[in-house]
């Protein structure tokens, strides 16, 4: 599921014109972790948020609203079910 943070941080990276793995590289984490983050499959720190924030040099109003969005994304909760493909059972 996207959340809005995600969504926005998606919107962000395109407009900037940079790939995941470049994003990645810019503040340091793995390249499979932007697409997780964006696809609300992982939390986001505020740690790395702040890095993104100085990578699309965002203003104070854009910054506020990204970590309000965050806030917000830490409340869902992600519950497998037998259709989903990450869901392994033995």
């Amino acid at each position: 599921m996207i959340t809005k943070l995600g969504y926005t941080l998606r919107v962000y990276r395109i407009e900037h014109d940079l790939k995941l793995k470049d994003m990645a590289e810019a503040v340091g984490i793995s390249h499979i972790t932007p697409s997780a983050i964006e696809h609300g499959r992982i939390r986001m720190s505020e740690r790395l948020l702040d890095k993104l924030i100085k990578v699309y040099k965002l203003p104070s109003e854009l910054a506020s609203k990204l970590r309000a969005l965050r806030v917000e994304s830490q409340s869902y909760i992600r519950i497998p079910t037998y259709e989903d493909p990450q869901l392994q059972i033995t």
